[in-house]
């Protein structure tokens, strides 16, 4: 910086003292050595001399001044914030065009200066969120626990999937007791006699575990038809309880059926139920005949029955609640389990299609016995209605130990149909459960021939009936027997 000063200044003294020369050689030739002498002191004397020419090639070396003590509290230190305003000592119209390049530079600075400025708003900004918001924090920490949770169930789904290949089991995620503590539950439902099983698993509240919850009911009563799409809410704020009102269907033959009104909740990790009213529906010449009674077998009007369970709620809080049930083909990422507990909270609209079959002898509660016991005789029926008849009952099968046996039946017309096995003391079972925890095993009991294989000892006089299904209708085959020959 300085020796460029310098020889700027050097070079204005060579081009004085060379006009100077010029100049004096007219005026006297015979002695040079006058004309220099006084040339030397006013050099010296008047510094500000070098101004008037640098009209020409001054500008040079000012704009290169300038730029360089522009730059000088950047490359030396910020303590020099004065040696930008040299330029402006020399205001000479030779330097409005170095001095307006020389506003650029600072322009240039001033511009990042204002787009920092105008940036300013948006560094304000996330210093407002947490003032303006702490809902929306809290909902974030809220969101982030349900997502942990969806993850822990999501990693142990494995474990909770029901492996019984016999029944078709259905699997959601909710939070019956309101508590924060996420549920998961597997339940399936008997297509023969709408019997209901259900496991389900709870959060831990250190967000670690998962553990199963109790049911507090005897191991061979049924539970309530929880496989459900909605189910009346009700919330007690005294004893801060949720309870939930399902129907639990028991089919005890296609002749008898009973619907319990119960309700459901989840307390301290124990699911109960509660049962108040019961809807019989019997046969009486071949039709239905329906009755009433309350959880005490006291009879009831169909009124009294409608309106059971809801008055045990007064002063509750009301509400509607739905549920997403899905399979485990279906529970392809944790999302699934994140729209199903999205639909539990309402957050999101159920399915349209409810995915869980009904059990065929419940899709006709009307239904009419047209054979088998109790059927309506042939002269009571309507002759311009389709009447479903037996084309084909099932035969007796002798066959050895270990052996297979093998029925078929048939039906003029049905839409759907349903195998019973009979122990010989008169007890009835599902096919499934007629096999459980032995060596047999039964095929196509949804189709009109049904295989028993590795038949067991303790199978020697078991019966087997079908059942036809179709438009309100009920058609049942005689019994054939299992004999075993030694």
């Amino acid at each position: 910086m300085k020796n460029k000063r310098y020889l700027s200044f050097l070079l204005a003294l060579i081009m004085i003292g060379s006009l100077a020369a010029c100049g004096a050689a007219p005026a006297g030739a015979a002695s040079p050595a006058v004309s220099m002498a006084p040339a030397e002191p006013s050099d010296m004397s008047e510094p500000a001399a070098p101004a008037k020419p640098a009209e020409s090639p001054e500008p040079t070396g000012e704009e290169t001044a300038q730029e360089a003590a522009a730059s000088e509290p950047v490359e030396e230190s910020p303590s020099e914030p004065a040696a930008p305003a040299e330029p402006s000592e020399s205001p000479e119209p030779a330097g409005e065009k170095p001095a307006k390049e020389a506003i650029a530079p600072d322009s240039a600075e001033e511009e990042p200066a204002q787009e920092a400025d105008s940036a300013e708003p948006a560094e304000e900004n996330p210093a407002e969120e947490p003032g303006a918001g702490p809902a929306a924090a809290e909902l974030s920490a809220e969101e982030a626990d349900v997502n942990s949770q969806l993850q822990l169930i999501w990693s142990r789904l494995d474990e909770m999937a029901q492996k019984d290949s016999r029944l078709t089991w259905y699997y959601a995620v909710m939070d019956l007791d309101h508590d924060g503590c996420l549920e998961f539950a597997a339940a399936s439902q008997h297509p023969q006699d709408a019997s209901t099983n259900l496991k389900v698993w709870e959060v831990s509240e250190d967000r670690s575990d998962l553990v199963e919850c109790a049911l507090n009911k005897d191991p061979q009563e049924s539970f309530p038809d929880i496989l459900a799409d909605n189910a009346d809410t009700f919330y007690m704020e005294a004893d801060d309880t949720w309870s939930y009102m399902f129907y639990d269907n028991i089919v005890i033959s296609a002749s008898d059926l009973y619907t319990v009104k119960t309700s459901v909740s989840l307390k301290d990790g124990v699911i109960s139920y509660k049962a108040y009213a019961v809807e019989h529906s019997g046969l009486e010449d071949g039709y239905r005949t329906v009755s009433h009674t309350d959880a005490d077998g006291i009879r009831i009007s169909p009124e009294q029955y409608s309106a059971a369970g809801t008055d045990a709620f007064v002063g509750a809080q009301r509400s509607n609640t739905s549920f997403d049930w899905f399979t485990s083909e279906d529970a392809s990422s944790v999302s699934r389990l994140a729209d199903s507990y999205a639909v539990f909270t309402a957050e999101k609209a159920p399915p349209e299609i409810f995915p869980v079959p009904m059990p065929a002898i419940l899709q006709h509660p009307d239904a009419v016995i047209v054979s088998g016991p109790g059927a309506v005789p042939i002269q009571n029926r309507d002759p311009n209605q389709v009447w479903m008849t037996i084309t084909r009952n099932p035969a007796d099968n002798y066959q050895p130990p270990f052996g297979k046996a093998v029925f078929t039946a048939n039906a003029s017309v049905y839409e759907s149909l349903s195998w019973t096995f009979v122990s010989p003391s008169g007890g009835e079972y599902s096919p499934e459960n007629f096999v459980s925890g032995s060596i047999a095993s039964v095929s196509g009991q949804y189709s009109p021939k049904i295989t028993v294989s590795n038949l067991e000892t303790w199978m020697y006089g078991w019966g087997v009936y079908c059942t036809f299904y179709y438009q309100g209708q009920i058609a049942r085959t005689n019994t054939a027997y299992i004999y075993l020959t030694f």
